[in-house]
């Protein structure tokens, strides 16, 4: 295994700048007709209203964008180990890159899926997250480079987040939860779905940030009215024909598992929406179906933030706090499924673990970990 490439430290004085910069350009929190949680976030929006949608979508383009984002936006440096390795997956190797706290990590692991519409992302555009999430939780994360479209269309991502999941499951001595946002989300779920289809133990738990869970629906009005920021319905339309060409596969429980038969068998789960957001109405219809059928689900609806609002986390402090949250809700699930392990479907319910958790984030969310 090998020690991933770190940008330097000026990126960490970079992102203070720009957050400066925000802040001044965000002191009227409205843009996209709606208002902000922060000055930092209302900043970046007026910026990105200003300049207005791009003319096409281009893939290149916007994993490029990705990852700049991220850099400019998200860079924390909270004290983790990270090292790159290589795992077998159902068409060749799978990248995948180790996070482990500096003080040690609890037992069990979280099985990362980045979001980006199973078109864009890879590890360095979540990077900052998973370092953020394994700091604050206490737990090893493994974040995974699935096969994006269109080069490699469904079920491709699908099929090497499961590969990737039953390698963490062979290999840890514990729980093992996986977790995603948005795509990534999606990719948990299916995860799940495909475990059960197959006969095998699902996940302990899953950890879902602002997820995809029914990319065949419709938007609604309401949907549609929600985005601007962050993704509109148009972009995950587009994001979703990338994927699955063929809209007869939008019915397939691993690109809408909003519709898979074994929900009533799913893990329990914890998922956070945002309230500008087209697919925050999917997950709570994600929690409300899954308490139907009787599993523990906690949903967070974070109020004034926007679709992938994980990438801003250096320049506000609100969308900040909102990951701290949830990874509070990750140390949560870990309290509910520990001791528990390969496939318990322990409660939600909070141990003395999460209190620890809760004890760090109260004193760190807000604190600035640039070097």
């Amino acid at each position: 295994m090998t020690e991933p490439n770190r940008a330097p430290a000026p990126g960490a004085w970079r992102s203070l700048w720009t957050a400066l910069v925000l802040n001044i350009a965000g002191r009227r929190r409205a843009a996209f007709g709606k208002t902000w949680a922060d000055a930092g976030l209302a900043g970046l929006a007026r910026f990105t209203e200003r300049r207005g949608p791009p003319d096409e979508f281009r893939t290149g383009s916007l994993r490029r964008l990705a990852v700049n984002t991220s850099k400019a936006f998200g860079t924390l440096h909270p004290p983790v180990t990270a090292q790159d390795a290589e795992i077998e997956g159902p068409a060749g190797l799978l990248r995948v890159r180790h996070y482990a706290p500096k003080a040690g990590a609890r037992p069990g692991r979280l099985v990362y899926f980045h979001g980006g519409g199973w078109v864009i992302g890879d590890l360095e555009s979540h990077d900052a997250f998973c370092r953020y999430a394994s700091w604050l939780a206490g737990a090893a994360v493994t974040a995974v480079d699935y096969r994006l479209a269109p080069e490699h269309q469904f079920p491709a991502a699908a099929e090497d987040a499961f590969a990737a999941y039953r390698r963490a499951r062979a290999e840890t001595d514990g729980p093992v939860i996986c977790g995603g946002d948005s795509a990534g989300g999606n990719l948990a779920l299916a995860v799940a779905h495909s475990a059960l289809e197959a006969g095998e133990a699902p996940p302990d738990a899953l950890w879902l940030v602002y997820p995809s869970c029914d990319a065949g629906g419709a938007f609604s009005d309401a949907d549609i009215a929600r985005g601007g920021f962050g993704i509109t319905a148009e972009m995950a339309e587009w994001f979703r024909a990338r994927y699955a060409a063929d809209p007869e596969q939008w019915a397939d429980p691993r690109v809408s598992p909003l519709r898979s038969p074994h929900l009533d068998r799913f893990p329990p789960a914890y998922a956070g929406v945002a309230e500008h957001d087209p697919l925050n109405a999917q997950g709570h219809e994600l929690a409300a179906r899954l308490r139907a059928a009787g599993i523990a689900c906690e949903v967070d609806d974070f109020a004034a933030l926007p679709h992938a609002f994980i990438h801003f986390i250096a320049i506000s402090g609100a969308c900040r706090a909102a990951a701290a949250r949830m990874i509070v809700g990750l140390d949560r699930l870990f309290a509910g499924v520990e001791g528990g392990g390969q496939g318990s479907g322990g409660s939600c319910g909070a141990g003395g673990s999460a209190r620890r958790a809760s004890g760090r984030v109260s004193r760190s969310a807000d604190r600035s970990l640039s070097r």
